[in-house]
């Protein structure tokens, strides 16, 4: 991964390069190469700054997963599922606590300005009455979840995953959990999508949001 980023910084340098002096040897009728000279400094020292801040990024992300990730969730033999917050390099700092066993309802949020699938998973202890439309997913006014769980966050932490993907299968399968993805993928269920506002659609896999014109027969 570094190595692309690397690769294509270089590229869209020279290339820079090269429409610059094409640009200036006309404009200061000098050579190319001496009009190329000048701003080309300028413009490599800002490429090779970009890049090094790139891979130094790159190296914090590796050496420190969880911060990059965002934070930490852990589960308990007595389900209880804890987030943390996490400075890089430092212990995870928990932030919330919710008891497993007072999840009634299972909902996933996707928004409606990626195509990167599912971006959280959401825990609730009542119906949420979510609608979906143009501004993304919408609970009834004042709901807030139990939880707000970022996938990237539950892929950092694959024990913790597992633990919550496990509890949530038995709870489906015990009929005391409704739930509208599939627990051992996050994805959505396209059959369990929430009510849709008039012009909102989704693609056949429900991953990404689409817009189309409302029908002027369809009502909110």
């Amino acid at each position: 991964m570094i190595e692309r980023m690397v690769l294509v910084m270089g590229i869209a340098m020279l290339a820079t390069l090269a429409a610059t002096g094409a640009i200036f040897a006309p404009l200061t009728g000098t050579p190319w190469l001496d009009a190329l000279l000048a701003p080309g400094i300028v413009i490599a020292a800002t490429a090779a700054l970009g890049a090094l801040i790139a891979l130094a990024g790159a190296i914090m992300q590796r050496a420190d997963p969880i911060w990059a990730a965002g934070g930490a969730v852990t589960v308990d033999d007595d389900h209880n599922l804890t987030l943390s917050t996490k400075r890089f390099l430092r212990a995870p700092e928990p932030t919330a606590t919710v008891r497993l066993d007072q999840v009634t309802v299972a909902t996933w949020y996707i928004s409606p300005f990626s195509r990167s699938g599912t971006l959280s998973i959401q825990l609730w202890d009542h119906d949420p009455e979510i609608t979906f439309g143009i501004f993304g997913l919408m609970p009834q006014s004042g709901t807030e979840p139990l939880a707000d769980i970022s996938t990237r966050i539950l892929d950092a932490s694959p024990t913790a995953a597992a633990r919550l993907q496990h509890y949530l299968e038995q709870r489906i399968d015990a009929g005391t959990l409704e739930c509208n993805f599939t627990p051992h993928d996050f994805e959505p269920i396209p059959e369990l999508r929430p009510p849709l506002e008039p012009g909102i659609t989704f693609s056949a896999d429900g991953r990404e949001i689409r817009y189309r014109k409302p029908d002027p027969d369809e009502t909110p």
